[in-house]
């Protein structure tokens, strides 16, 4: 699904629809935006080795696809996108069985799909990265906080 460039159309829709702010906006320090995603699959099924390139699997693009079809559900109303400036990222994983797993093998492949879904511009403007071990649950989840660190230094 390829990245929506906003028109000012397109702005003048969205402020009339959700008496919201500019959607390119920051998050204020103290608001947290909080999404419940799906499963990732882990950094060893997200890429397949192609000669000297690595290339998404077909695992990851369905990924990348369920994760902004959650998105935009979610949004407008909890997230103005793409946020800007420094931020802070929370995942809390929730797995539906006693299986063992490393919670950073599934960052990568998250952090990149919510890129892609134009959560924010690029994954590199997440400064403080927590990942935690949730309880159990009937259905294997994520939850994903972000909350704001500080603005963007203006050039």
């Amino acid at each position: 699904m390829p990245r929506h460039i906003w028109t000012e159309a397109d702005l003048a829709r969205y402020q009339a629809r959700t008496k919201q702010p500019h959607p390119q906006q920051a998050l204020s320090p103290w608001e947290r935006v909080a999404l419940t995603l799906p499963w990732p699959p882990s950094v060893n099924h997200y890429w397949r080795p192609v000669g000297s390139r690595l290339l998404l699997t077909d695992a990851g693009k369905a990924y990348k696809r369920t994760v902004a079809q959650a998105v935009l559900r979610t949004w407008p109303r909890a997230i103005p996108r793409p946020l800007h400036g420094h931020l802070g990222v929370t995942l809390t994983y929730h797995r539906s069985d006693q299986q063992r797993y490393d919670v950073d093998n599934f960052a990568k492949s998250l952090l990149d799909a919510l890129t892609h879904a134009g959560v924010w511009l690029d994954d590199s403007q997440v400064d403080a990265l927590h990942l935690l071990r949730g309880a159990l649950a009937e259905v294997a989840h994520v939850v994903v906080t972000i909350q704001q660190l500080r603005q963007a230094e203006k050039a």
